[in-house]
């Protein structure tokens, strides 16, 4: 569902809007909701994030280049076994 606002632009932003509007063929309001869109993506906070959660779960590893190896060290966890042990616990 869509809702009708009115916004008021700047005579040089009309003008962007409708060259780039005709370039791209669509709609100026298209273009104004793609805006809308990744404004409020980036505006988002990142805790409000909820996979942005998990960081720190794990607590002090040791590693100091965990954020890069971090697909590795899982690897070597899961097949050191410790991975079968560890099933059964929930992380909070």
């Amino acid at each position: 569902m869509k809702t009708r606002v009115q916004v008021y632009l700047e005579a040089r932003q009309d003008l962007l809007l409708e060259r780039l509007a005709q370039a791209r063929d669509v709609s100026k309001a298209r273009l104004i909701r793609e805006s809308i869109d990744r404004y409020l993506t980036e505006m988002i906070p990142p805790d409000a994030d909820p996979a942005l959660r998990i960081v720190g779960l794990a607590g002090k590893t040791g590693f100091k280049d965990l954020a890069e190896k971090h697909d590795k060290y899982l690897a070597e966890w899961e097949r050191s076994g410790r991975r079968s042990r560890a099933q059964g616990r929930t992380l909070r």
